[in-house]
């Protein structure tokens, strides 16, 4: 603010803007509280609960397949020899996409309950989605501006409502603009509460601090309207009336130009092209223009400390929680040259447990030994985002880092590359990668992000859909279902997973992980269809191209673009037949989940919206999970 509220006011404005905060977070607790029904289904399951907030071992002494010989995931009978007469299998069609012989079946024994037997498994609470049409979906994701889907349209449309009446309500902004000045204080706490990696929507709501960062950028951009509409307000009414320098000479308000400078340099240095183009200028400029704007703000004037106090707890207070959420330990690295031209396999064999499957950790590297070099590491080093490739409780947390551009994932696979260290197993060779395994300190700060309430294993049928390197989200999801599929946890009877990848060669590459995960353990309470459809999009790659002839049953290699809408529609048909078949099971909506470039996520909404309104009821709603990191 420039000026204390004019006596004669016949508003009182703290007190008002006060009570618009009071709006914002009552319609944010609205939101919490749609969640709730999901929430309480997954206090049935407290071991899911208390997870996916802290990592912790013990580590497994067996090494993930990737690095071992190829063995069977059971060391009884094959899935194969599982089968009995009058058995019911689930094949799917290569081409028609319709039940054939071309997919891998784990086959359910006659005589056993499809569906009441499974005690263990949670019950599927419907997202809010499923109750509406498919075609409002399709609009709910239509993208009206870059970044922009017509939802998240209308709840930046609803907040800038709000403060444009607290704006025009009894004040004319551009005569006196001392409420927005209100405003911008107003909107600091709640700004800077999106922008932490913990905080009350991530931790009560289930959203991920990732897919916030839309809502952060418009309040923020709101929060900098008003600041400015305020500070530029009050410098040219006081150089129309011939007193800038005299009023200037103030304290206050020459920390309120440090304050609205600071802004302008947050606002600035966050535009797209900033981001993309050097992350390290944007995360400098929120550096400086936060602290510029923090002691700007609380030295303007009295009024303003509770809120910047607020903002200011608020971000210590998720610094102390990252930490807290912060492991060390030691991981074996290893180069894979043909896996999306040329991946870093991680393998963290004490973090086996904490985490979910589908959520992403931030990583650091530490260079150097001793205590201070793990304090440099948290304090300078930028931690860089991989979603985890593995399920909990196994051999341990694994990542799969794609050389990008960039001196990060680039120094992380040369010294991937470097001295040999360690022998691998046939199983490597096989798969392309590097014949060496080096190991590596690291700061691994997660877990965060992923499906949170949305529990994979209480739906019907499950769609992986993945592009490059995000295979790693399908991964560790894919293992989780086949895991709970064994252990009688597991509803689901179908899963259709798609992987876009540029080289056809990554699919050899990744064989040794792939061949036991579609082949999983035989459970005795359900049938479980598993195919997946690797998609190249360049012919001629640098690795050795895999022969399809060869290939383990239910994997199936094709040239060109996926069409995701057959495949959407070849789960819901898996599901609906499940339900006519001979042991009748209640169909309970299928989950699709899209880790990628957010092209590829919006390929997948566009398919769910566009399904008719007679299968979306009959096979009980889609609901849909997107992993996608975008600057």
């Amino acid at each position: 603010m420039s000026s204390p509220v004019p006596a004669s006011s016949t508003v009182d404005v703290p007190t008002f803007v006060f009570h618009i905060d009071l709006v914002l977070l009552a319609l944010a607790g609205a939101f919490i509280l749609s969640t709730f029904p999901r929430l309480f289904a997954v206090l049935r399951r407290p071991s899911h609960l208390f997870t996916g907030y802290f990592m912790h071992g013990p580590g497994a002494a067996e090494p993930p397949a990737i690095v071992r010989e190829l063995e069977p995931r059971d060391s009884g009978t094959s899935p194969t020899s599982s089968t009995t007469p009058g058995a019911r299998t689930i094949k799917w069609n290569e081409d028609s996409q319709t039940i054939d012989s071309h997919a891998h079946a784990v086959i359910l024994p006659s005589g056993t309950a499809a569906h009441g037997d499974l005690v263990q498994v949670p019950p599927r609470v419907s997202s809010w989605v499923t109750l509406m049409h498919p075609i409002v979906i399709s609009i709910n994701n239509y993208e009206v501006l870059p970044g922009v889907t017509f939802q998240r349209g209308v709840v930046i449309l609803a907040i800038f409502i709000v403060l444009a009446y607290a704006g025009f309500y009894k004040s004319n902004p551009f005569s006196d603009p001392i409420r927005e000045g209100f405003i911008a204080m107003a909107l600091f706490p709640l700004v800077v509460a999106l922008a932490c990696k913990n905080n009350v929507l991530t931790w009560l709501a289930g959203v991920g601090y990732e897919k916030l960062n839309w809502l952060h950028r418009a309040m923020g951009t709101l929060l900098v309207l008003c600041a400015n509409l305020h500070g530029v307000g009050f410098i040219y009414k006081w150089a129309n009336d011939g007193v800038f320098y005299t009023v200037i000479k103030y304290p206050q308000f020459q920390y309120a130009l440090v304050a609205l400078a600071g802004m302008d340099l947050l606002y600035l240095g966050s535009r797209q092209f900033v981001r993309q183009k050097s992350y390290t200028v944007f995360l400098l400029s929120h550096f400086v223009g936060f602290i510029a704007a923090t002691i700007g703000i609380a030295n303007h004037w009295p009024v303003t400390i509770p809120y910047v106090a607020t903002g200011a707890s608020l971000y210590a207070l998720d610094r102390v929680l990252r930490l807290a959420r912060t492991r060390t330990t030691t991981a074996n690295v290893t180069a894979m040259a043909h896996l999306n031209n040329g991946t870093t396999h991680v393998h963290m064999p004490h973090l086996t447990r904490g985490y979910r499957a589908g959520q992403h950790v931030r990583v650091r590297l530490v260079n150097g030994t001793g205590i201070f070099a793990w304090i440099h590491a948290f304090a300078f080093s930028r931690p860089r985002p991989f979603t985890l490739a593995s399920r909990p409780s196994g051999s341990g947390a694994e990542l799969y880092i794609k050389k990008e551009q960039g001196t990060f994932t680039n120094g992380l696979y040369e010294m991937a590359k470097g001295e040999r260290s360690e022998e691998k197993g046939p199983s490597a060779t096989e798969a392309g990668a590097s014949q060496t395994t080096r190991t590596m300190r690291m700061l691994v700060e997660g877990p965060y992000g992923g499906p949170s309430y949305t529990l994979f294993e209480s739906y019907s049928g499950v769609v992986l859909v993945a592009g490059g390197s995000g295979i790693s989200c399908v991964l560790g999801i894919l293992d989780d279902l086949t895991e709970a599929h064994a252990t009688g946890r597991s509803r689901v009877r179908s899963i259709e997973i798609v992987w876009v990848v540029a080289d056809p060669a990554a699919l050899t590459t990744l064989l040794p992980v792939l061949r036991p995960l579609v082949h999983p353990r035989p459970s005795p309470h359900s049938a479980l269809a598993i195919r997946m459809i690797v998609h190249y999009t360049r012919a001629g790659g640098r690795g050795p191209l895999p022969d399809p002839s060869s290939l383990p049953t239910g994997i199936h290699l094709r040239a060109g673009r996926p069409d995701i809408s057959k495949t959407l529609d070849a789960a819901i048909d898996s599901v609906l037949d499940a339900r006519a078949g001979r042991t009748p099971v209640k169909a309970s909506g299928v989950v699709a989940v899209a880790c990628g470039p957010p092209e590829l996520v919006t390929r997948l909404q566009s398919a769910v919206g566009s399904l008719s309104w007679k299968r979306w009821r009959d096979v009980g709603g889609v609901e849909t999970v997107s992993e996608a990191f975008a600057f």
